[in-house]
């Protein structure tokens, strides 16, 4: 299960690197249902797509159904709170003014650093 969820989740960071965003959040929330229970593959995978429907301008899905969750699993990730915090933002924002216009998220969201940091989150590793 969890060599399924891994490959779901590569296919996922690259869907998102080219621009499939919808794509990418499928393989995500396919990648997090596979993971086994409470693992770290699990926390990436729910963090992965938070950053996937916060870059489809989706921000408070993207805490309730991404960040919320990893951080369930997570509770000390300062990592994963600060995505979360940072998505709540601009949900806040978008909610105040809804017509600002297309928000595609921080160039943060589909790059390859967040998971690289997530790596060397203690808290993370920890559960691996």
């Amino acid at each position: 299960a969890a060599q399924g969820a891994r490959a779901l989740m590569l296919r996922a960071a690259a869907k998102l690197d080219l621009g499939d965003a919808s794509g990418a959040a499928a393989d995500a929330r396919a990648a997090a249902e596979r993971a086994p229970e409470g693992s770290a593959v699990a926390v990436r995978a729910l963090v992965r797509l938070g950053h996937c429907l916060d870059r489809m301008g989706h921000h408070a899905q993207a805490v309730h159904e991404g960040y919320d969750p990893a951080l369930q699993l997570a509770p000390g990730s300062q990592l994963v709170r600060g995505h979360r915090d940072a998505a709540a933002r601009r949900a806040h924002t978008a909610a105040a003014a809804p017509a600002s216009g297309s928000n595609t998220g921080p160039a943060w969201c589909g790059g390859g650093a967040d998971m690289t940091d997530m790596l060397s989150d203690p808290e993370v590793v920890a559960m691996a």
